[in-house]
């Protein structure tokens, strides 16, 4: 089996509480227990899981900015261009990026993979467009966006 180093990037990782959070360290604990180098790029605050990744063999890498706190968001990251990450992904050989409603590392990364020809996904998690009108339409409205980011055409 090759060994592939992944970078899994969200803006919700801890801590911040809830599916995305568990489910990346989840992801990033069975991807290194296959073999796999994984590190986690999430936002630079402390997330209580430090120590455990360090003693794991699982990277963190912290991505300065200022962090909008109800909503988990880097705000500096959100203002700039996917440039900000590509020093940060460029060694990677797969970047995942997990949330698409918090953008701006996820999607971010996504489009900076693109652009240095690696491998990339987005998933998002737990989106209930059935029952919320407010989601729905911020959805709707923020298609563009989504679209420009994940369908930038790599280089070369």
């Amino acid at each position: 089996m090759e060994t592939l180093k992944i970078a899994l990037v969200s803006d919700w990782y801890y801590p911040k509480l809830g599916g995305v959070a568990v489910h990346m360290h989840d992801l990033a604990l069975y991807l290194r227990e296959k073999g796999h180098e994984v590190d986690i790029i999430t936002n630079d605050r402390k997330t209580g899981k430090e120590e455990e990744l360090r003693e794991l063999g699982i990277g963190l890498v912290k991505v300065p900015g200022k962090i909008f706190p109800s909503a988990s968001l880097n705000i500096s990251a959100f203002a700039k261009g996917y440039g900000l990450l590509e020093p940060l992904i460029q060694d990677y050989d797969v970047v995942h990026g997990h949330h698409a409603f918090t953008p701006p590392l996820s999607l971010k990364a996504a489009m900076a993979a693109r652009k240095l020809g690696k491998g990339s996904v987005v998933t998002t998690h737990s989106i209930n467009y059935e029952n919320s009108s407010v989601i729905r339409a911020l959805s709707k409205m923020s298609y563009p966006y989504y679209r420009y980011h994940l369908k930038c055409p790599p280089t070369g």
